[in-house]
């Protein structure tokens, strides 16, 4: 039986990044200097704009019920919008918060590094993401966020800080999101937002697995051509 659960998850910003030669993504260290410093983070600004404007209009009317993910809504009522409404509306102010913040941080970052690549990483995401709470596997009834989708821009976000700066400084922001998932799985409890509903934390995990596989897609053809050449 599936029970009521919340998700959260995650935007990244936008800039545009070019794999034929040395760019912030899949083009070696040297491409990270080679950002667009004056682009604006167009995608990343207007979620969270629409997170922030529902969360306030959902002070006054239950808008949550009606947009997140709703499993029997979803295959039973055909109401698909949700498959994209759910990783937008939070089920808490400090859920809506600490999601927006941290969106909004990494997601401006990583997008101003390569817009094109940011949007595709943010489909996957929220593929992975529906497909998962569709399936057999899942026993989630209801949920939402942006955490599932942020964990997926956290990653990128710490892998292009670790290309920028490499050592212990480099590696630390990608240790501490390890470190803050593996508490918050012992501990069965987000370490720093009052969600509202239950934290499901395998959420965070597949944003994790989502913006792993992103970046070895990214890095696997380049190492290759290094290899070949």
């Amino acid at each position: 039986m599936k029970t009521d659960v919340n998700l959260q998850v995650t935007h990244m910003p936008n800039c545009r990044l070019n794999l034929s030669t040395t760019t912030a993504l899949g083009g070696g260290s040297r491409g990270i200097a080679k950002h667009c410093g004056t682009t604006t983070p167009w995608v990343s600004l207007s979620v969270g704009c629409i997170a922030l404007v529902i969360g306030a209009i959902d002070n006054l009317f239950p808008l949550l019920q009606s947009l997140c993910f709703d499993y029997r809504a979803i295959i039973e009522d055909h109401q698909y919008w949700r498959l994209l409404t759910g990783h937008i509306v939070h089920s808490s102010n400090s859920h809506l918060f600490w999601d927006l913040i941290t969106f909004l941080v990494c997601g401006c970052y990583v997008e101003r590094k390569g817009v094109k690549y940011f949007k595709i990483a943010l489909l996957c995401s929220i593929l992975i993401l529906n497909g998962y709470l569709l399936s057999p596997w899942s026993e989630i009834a209801q949920y939402s966020g942006l955490s599932g989708i942020l964990y997926t821009v956290v990653i990128l976000a710490g892998w292009l800080w670790y290309k920028e700066h490499r050592g212990l400084l480099g590696a630390l922001p990608l240790m501490m999101v390890i470190a803050k998932t593996f508490i918050e799985i012992v501990a069965q409890e987000a370490t720093f937002v009052s969600q509202g509903w239950t934290l499901f934390f395998p959420a965070h995990l597949l944003g994790i697995l989502a913006g792993s596989l992103f970046i070895a897609l990214i890095e696997y053809p380049r190492e290759a051509v290094r290899t070949e050449n």
